[in-house]
């Protein structure tokens, strides 16, 4: 999620534009990012400040770093589709 991709209807092709807060988007994948907006949104409602979302960012990391070290196959599957990687 460092960059989306914007159709220019002059240019009439997509222009990357980077994330406005690179350290948020860094090693961040779509579904996470949704994770992370989900979840701040429930603890912070509309009014969340970078620090927080950056916290329940680091919290969910953390999550999935531990089940991608679980011994049970089927936590490691999962944890494996929040990383996007094959298990």
């Amino acid at each position: 999620m460092s960059y989306i991709a914007v159709f220019h209807p002059e240019l009439k092709e997509f222009v990357d534009v980077p994330a406005v807060d690179q350290e948020y988007a860094a090693g961040v994948n779509r579904y996470i990012h949704r994770l992370v907006t989900a979840e701040t949104r429930r603890r912070y409602t509309d009014s969340w400040t970078r620090e927080q979302r950056l916290s329940v960012k680091s919290e969910i990391q953390g999550i999935v770093d531990e089940a991608i070290k679980a011994k049970k196959t089927g936590t490691r599957k999962k944890s494996a589709v929040l990383n996007l990687s094959d298990s």
